[in-house]
């Protein structure tokens, strides 16, 4: 009897994270378009990083900034992936953290 509960459960804890997992990579596309455009990026080679279900490029020849894509496909979505893009920049309030700016992508290879 209690074996059918345990099931029961982690059914319903698997389909919680499942769920959770969808939400984040849905909030990751929406892009602002009333933040000021900082700066227009073409042809620039990068890393794709993951950190805490955040994907972040990081372009090449780059110490510590990291671009927060607000629109990366989910193919994309693979840490230590190398890329080309092209893209822009946007500068919020909402974006306070040190050496992370907010990226639009235009186009996006492997």
């Amino acid at each position: 009897m209690h074996r059918k509960y345990y099931v029961v459960f982690g059914f319903i804890v698997a389909a919680g994270l499942i769920s959770c997992k969808k939400e984040l990579h849905q909030q990751s596309k929406k892009c602002s378009t009333d933040a000021t455009i900082s700066r227009t990026l073409s042809d620039k080679k990068a890393t794709v990083e993951e950190s805490g279900g955040i994907y972040f490029l990081v372009e090449e020849n780059t110490i510590d900034t990291k671009l927060r894509a607000c629109n990366l496909p989910e193919e994309f979505m693979i840490d230590m992936l190398a890329v080309t893009f092209s893209g822009l920049t946007r500068v919020s309030n909402e974006n306070m953290v040190c050496c992370v700016e907010d990226l639009e992508i235009l186009k996006i290879t492997k």
